[in-house]
């Protein structure tokens, strides 16, 4: 599996209209308008606390993890965001979404199956999916199989 090169990431305000908002695996089968607004109206009082994380995409930028704050900051009628910019495939793209997406509080489970069948098929199958989930990550905790109960 290839890894990103994180370290060599960039922080910068990029135009709004040159980031595409293109995802790899979109298993977020909508966003709430409330909380989409709600969202906004925090973005224009306090500004964009959390960048969103993008990669180049020739002359613009593809949207890797950030979609809500995307389009809160559209709504809030924003010019330019922060963004982290890092070098990474389309591999990495696609687990980096998958992540954002299973810690969403409501996901619901049609939403979590696709989102687990995605990664068993970058990962080569269900085996490749707990060797993936067990293996160190950056930034990410360290976890192992819990022994079998006796």
């Amino acid at each position: 599996m290839q890894t990103s090169t994180f370290a060599a990431a960039t922080v910068r305000a990029i135009p709004t209209k040159s980031i595409v908002t293109y995802t790899q695996v979109h298993t977020m089968s909508g966003m709430d308008k409330q909380s989409l607004n709600d969202l906004a109206g925090s973005l224009k009082t306090h500004g964009m606390l959390q960048p969103v994380l993008v990669r180049p995409q020739g002359e613009s930028f593809a949207l890797v993890s950030g979609h809500r704050r995307m389009a809160a900051a559209a709504l809030a009628g924003f010019d330019h965001v922060l963004a982290i910019v890092i070098d990474t495939d389309d591999h990495n793209t696609m687990e980096v979404q998958l992540a954002e997406n299973l810690q969403r509080e409501n996901l619901n489970l049609s939403e979590t199956a696709a989102a687990v069948r995605i990664l068993a098929e970058l990962n080569g199958g269900p085996s490749g999916v707990i060797k993936s989930s067990t293996s160190p990550r950056p930034g990410c905790p360290s976890t192992s199989p819990s022994p079998p109960l006796a």
